[in-house]
């Protein structure tokens, strides 16, 4: 689908599944992620905060698209893929902060079961891996102020020719054998995001079983690294997340470490 038509259609007859806010999209744009607060902003200023929680910034194109760490880029060719971030008042969430990554992991993943029959796991914090080593979503949350940013890039109908050892990207394109249709993916993703957000939580248990069952690794061996190391330490075995979000890994001597930031490897 070419973004001219797509901006057509999103602007006569997209209707964002929460209440007041609006969808905007963009056919190019240095990052969905900087538009989403500088509309903060102007909302604000405009007295039209109530419109705020739910709203949706989607790009056609993002010429500066980044990952979660400094340095890392989100490539994607125009009108192919799903970039969009929503922004969501911390109000509603029902959850630590430091989950919403996961949070955002298994709603994605839900949609791209649900819709199109595809099982993925969740690669701590903010991957979506298919087939254990192809890399089909990336995820990015911030915290603002009352606010929060959940930036997703999801490969839908690019064509990848990239040779890399480990997670080089693959497309929902490149798994079905034919294209999806993109406004019917993001209202899908939007509808569940909006269930989760005001029901899925209500069981902890439950919760905590769900995001467990999707974890990459687990009960395997894994380096790892703590914050924004540049070097990787280990092998630890991967246990698990606690009710936080935070990841569990056993070392060697039986200590159990607590990773709230940084990064795992599997072998």
């Amino acid at each position: 689908m070419r973004t001219d038509k797509l901006e057509d259609y999103l602007r006569k007859d997209f209707k964002n599944p929460f209440p007041k806010a609006h969808l905007y999209y963009i056919e190019k744009t240095d990052s969905t992620m900087l538009d989403a607060l500088d509309l903060i902003k102007e909302l604000k200023n405009r007295n039209m905060e109530n419109t705020i929680s739910g709203t949706v910034i989607m790009a056609g194109y993002q010429e500066t698209g980044r990952g979660r760490i400094s340095g890392r880029k989100w490539n994607s060719k125009e009108g192919k893929n799903l970039l969009f971030t929503m922004i969501f008042s911390k109000d509603i969430l029902k959850f630590p902060l430091l989950r919403l990554p996961l949070f955002s992991g298994v709603v994605l993943s839900r949609v791209i079961e649900e819709t199109l029959q595809i099982s993925v796991k969740i690669k701590w914090p903010n991957d979506l891996i298919y087939m254990g080593d192809k890399k089909l979503a990336g995820i990015i949350c911030e915290a603002h102020g009352d606010y929060v940013l959940v930036g997703i890039g999801l490969n839908c109908n690019e064509d990848f020719n990239v040779n890399l050892k480990k997670y080089r990207p693959v497309s929902l394109k490149d798994i079905l054998n034919r294209e999806v249709n993109l406004v019917k993916l993001l209202k899908e993703i939007l509808c569940k995001f909006r269930l989760y957000l005001e029901e899925k939580d209500s069981d902890r248990a439950g919760w905590e079983d769900e995001l467990n069952s999707r974890l990459l690794g687990k009960n395997r061996r894994v380096k790892y690294r703590v914050g924004i190391k540049e070097n990787y330490e280990g092998p630890a075995v991967l246990k698990g997340l606690d009710s936080e979000g935070a990841l569990l890994l056993e070392k060697k001597n039986g200590d159990i470490i607590r990773l709230v930031s940084g990064e795992i490897e599997l072998p």
